[in-house]
């Protein structure tokens, strides 16, 4: 994919099909830039079935719902009584 976020910062108009010689050179640039600095790049997971149930974590309340007022995000809206 490619946009060009000055004319279309939603990313509706994808331009690869139009400009495909500017996608293959970005890809280089950034992929010769991760290699020089040793980037961690994540791996494929060929057994991930995405429809699969997703685990149960122990303890887990679910994201960002701690005790806190605020939804448990330090710096959250403050709840005063």
């Amino acid at each position: 994919m490619l946009f060009n976020l000055y004319e279309d910062l939603g990313e509706k108009n994808d331009l690869a099909k139009k400009h495909p010689e500017k996608l293959k050179k970005l890809v280089w640039v950034m992929n010769y830039r991760l290699r020089s600095i040793s980037a961690q790049l994540p791996i494929v997971n060929l057994d991930h079935d995405p429809s699969a149930p997703r685990p149960e974590r122990p303890g887990s309340r679910g994201r960002g719902q701690g005790a806190r007022p605020g939804g448990g995000r330090p710096g959250g809206p403050r709840v005063t009584n």
